[in-house]
């Protein structure tokens, strides 16, 4: 085998095991080439099998075949399209690509193709959302730390400025400590509140493409 065969022989094997989804589109947006991710993928949510010739869109979930359908548009004009996210919703589930059209262009620069590459970054997405909702929930808490708080606090920090002015002996305290308590209690259920939601589920401390 000469280097050349070698060459083409390790670009079709990587090619084929990439776990992301991979195919060459024609001028008339038919489909050249494909690896077996997509073809496995086709399979499994279509069920069908890809062939060669037959146009690209015809494998895509039907809500988004306009999408795919301009983005080829814009490759075989020479524009990338680099990274987009879509989703695709089957069933009750989701998946969420990265997907890339790339120009192939001949020897004169002239587009002949359009490599396309479909990354699945559902669970990325979810651990993405997930520390969203755990930054909005941190958020919440510290409003309600840093003002729901401060309410009953100023209180017995007034009252017991009060009760040092007046004198510790003074008969006039007993009402001001009866205060003091009622703000203790209202902190004491504010804190209570604030540790039950940050345990609760949701918050820290919980744990067709084409």
């Amino acid at each position: 085998m000469n280097s050349e065969n070698k060459k083409e022989t390790y670009l079709e094997a990587y090619f084929d095991s990439s776990k992301e989804i991979s195919a060459l589109i024609g001028k008339e947006g038919e489909v050249l080439l494909y690896n077996n991710t997509a073809g496995e993928f086709v399979k499994t949510y279509f069920n069908k099998d890809i062939r060669e010739g037959e146009l690209f869109i015809d494998y895509c979930s039907p809500d988004l075949r306009d999408f795919y359908s301009d983005s080829i548009t814009q490759a075989l004009e020479g524009r990338e399209v680099l990274d987009g996210e879509i989703e695709q919703k089957y069933g009750s589930g989701r998946i969420v690509w990265k997907i890339s059209f790339i120009p192939v262009r001949d020897g004169n620069k002239a587009v002949y193709a359009v490599a396309f590459s479909g990354e699945n970054i559902t669970e990325y997405k979810i651990q993405q959302e997930k520390n969203m909702e755990q930054y909005n929930s941190l958020k919440k808490i510290s409003f309600r730390t840093s003002h729901i708080i401060r309410a009953p606090l100023a209180n017995i920090l007034g009252l017991i400025n009060i009760i040092r002015l007046n004198g510790y002996a003074d008969p006039g305290n007993e009402k001001l400590f009866e205060l003091i308590a009622v703000s203790a209690e209202q902190l004491d259920k504010i804190l209570r509140d604030i540790a039950a939601e940050a345990s609760s589920p949701g918050t820290p401390g919980d744990k067709p493409f084409f």
